[in-house]
């Protein structure tokens, strides 16, 4: 990402926006084929690469779907 905003002569934002993105459609999208939200949040921190229930770190990617999901019953 570095290397290509060099090249393209734009401030490096880094991926962070890329990741949070995707997080959130890869979130919903298992949500939708039927995962419970606690479900979806474990393999969306997973899939991120992060330890299980790593809320905290979640938390910077899906926002407050996190805190919708772990008030959940």
């Amino acid at each position: 990402m570095k290397a290509v905003c060099v090249a393209l002569g734009i401030k490096n934002r880094g991926t962070h926006g890329l990741r949070a993105a995707a997080a959130v459609s890869y979130y919903k999208s298992l949500v939708i084929r039927g995962a419970n939200k606690l479900e979806a949040l474990s393999e969306t921190g997973r899939w991120l690469g992060h330890g299980p229930k790593r809320w905290d770190v979640l938390r910077h990617y899906l926002g407050d779907l996190v805190d919708e999901a772990l008030s959940e019953p």
